[in-house]
């Protein structure tokens, strides 16, 4: 049986605004709990979307910037 390659586009893009999302919030300084705060995102999503394990939606990627001082765009383009 031959192994399938789990590296689609949309993971490989998931994981990367997951880690960019991540450095904008370790370079301010920011918790989890503390962008949770700002957003109104549970911490625990929050990681999850950092590590790239879901989907974030456009309008949640857009409350993360915000609350980082950024942009949706910066985020997914960088």
């Amino acid at each position: 049986m031959a192994k399938t390659n789990r590296s689609t586009p949309i993971r490989k893009l998931r994981r990367e605004v997951g880690a960019r999302v991540h450095a904008a919030r370790a370079s301010r300084g920011i918790t989890l709990k503390r962008l949770s705060e700002r957003t109104g995102i549970p911490a625990h999503r929050l990681d999850y979307y950092e590590i790239g394990g879901h989907d974030v939606s456009l309008g949640e990627l857009d409350r993360i910037a915000k609350a980082l001082g950024t942009s949706a765009v910066d985020l997914m383009m960088r």
